[in-house]
């Protein structure tokens, strides 16, 4: 059964969980196709391309907002990141302990996210939409609770 396909409960190793048919999708539509002409390290700029440029499109129809490009340019800076990372792995064959490569990966995504990926949502108002919703759905919860 192809990864695309595969039913999520089923999913294990580094790509489990719910990102699967995302991941498994970019994987076989850009990485595959574009690994055999451009290379490896090209594969998965372009699988980080593409992603950002998928966000970037989901923004802008939530928002109608003309895109700044800091979503696709998080993506982009993640991909070139993932290929030094790999790079520097095979040049040196060193590895850093997983507690300090762990939270190290974690701050800098982390970090690149409020830098470049939350403050278009901010600063259309997408947080307070949702706070919006929720409250919504609070509302909606304690009539219903109350009705019963």
């Amino acid at each position: 059964m192809s990864r695309i396909f595969r039913p999520l409960f089923k999913s294990s190793g580094v790509d489990g969980g719910t990102y699967v048919p995302f991941s498994s999708l970019v994987h076989e539509t850009i990485y595959k196709p574009v690994r055999p002409v451009l290379g490896r390290d090209w594969a998965i700029v372009m699988g980080f391309l593409v992603s950002g440029l998928m966000h970037e499109l989901l923004l802008w129809y939530v928002t109608r907002v003309v895109p700044t490009w800091e979503t696709t340019t998080c993506f982009f800076v993640q991909g070139v990141s993932v290929v030094v990372e790999l790079r520097l792995k095979l040049v040196s064959g060193w590895r850093l302990p997983w507690f300090v490569s762990g939270p190290l990966t974690l701050g800098f995504v982390v970090g690149m996210h409020f830098w470049l990926f939350l403050p278009p949502i901010i600063r259309n108002g997408g947080d307070l939409r949702v706070i919006e919703d929720f409250r919504f759905v609070e509302e909606f919860v304690k009539k219903k609770i109350d009705f019963i």
